[in-house]
């Protein structure tokens, strides 16, 4: 099975059972839990019939789209609460300016510098390397 045309699943399968054997071998059966705040600049995505998606159309109800501006009120309103991760997904849209990917992490850095940024899925990550073309991906 092929993720966003990318990476097989099955590629990643050992890997996991392998980093789960080195997070026992370190840590027991501890587990670690972060409070996080989930922002995403858009839900549109042109990957919604893959088995991976959880976005919408453009033409959907649901769909949204976020300026950078509103990503920064987002971040504003929880300034209060002792967050520690911003999490943040873009989807595959390719009528978002490829900037708009960065200026979304700039704006949440902007306000809150000490945060930890989890951003960009594997899919999105090789969908921005084939719009850059920085790099063959097939």
């Amino acid at each position: 099975m092929t993720v966003g045309g990318c990476i097989s699943v099955q590629t990643f399968l050992p890997w996991g059972y392998l980093a789960k054997l080195e997070r026992e071998r370190k840590n027991g059966n501890d587990a670690l839990f972060i409070y996080n705040q989930q922002i995403n600049s858009t839900n549109i995505d042109t990957n919604v019939s893959s088995s991976f998606a959880f976005g919408w159309e453009k033409e959907d109800a649901l769909a949204h789209e976020r300026r950078v501006e509103e990503v920064r009120e987002k971040v504003r309103k929880c300034l209060d609460e002792p967050i520690s991760e911003i999490r943040t997904v873009g989807r595959i849209y390719p009528e978002l300016p490829f900037s708009n990917n960065f200026d979304v992490l700039r704006a949440i850095k902007e306000i809150r510098p000490q945060l930890h940024i989890q951003a960009f899925t594997c899919v999105e990550m090789c969908h921005l390397a084939q719009r850059t073309a920085c790099c063959m991906v097939t």
